[in-house]
């Protein structure tokens, strides 16, 4: 392996764990955001606010199948 290979190599692996550092930094914010999503959602049925608790909890589920890798 030549020495610019090796530099490359290095190199494309220094991307990829940024890349997947971005990936888990997104993926954890999606999840805190779809659990302040679940607790509005509560709060909301607790007032008796049925439609926007539906939609709350919805906006959740979504998330968390974002989350999951669904498209």
């Amino acid at each position: 392996m030549s020495e610019l290979e090796d530099k490359f190599g290095k190199w494309s692996w220094e991307i990829q764990k940024e890349q997947q550092a971005s990936v888990d930094e997104l993926k954890n914010s999606l999840s805190e955001l779809a659990q302040k999503y679940r607790v509005e959602a509560h709060e909301l049925s607790r007032i008796r606010d049925s439609e926007k608790s539906q939609m709350y909890s919805h906006f959740a589920n979504e998330l968390d199948r974002l989350n999951k890798g669904g498209a």
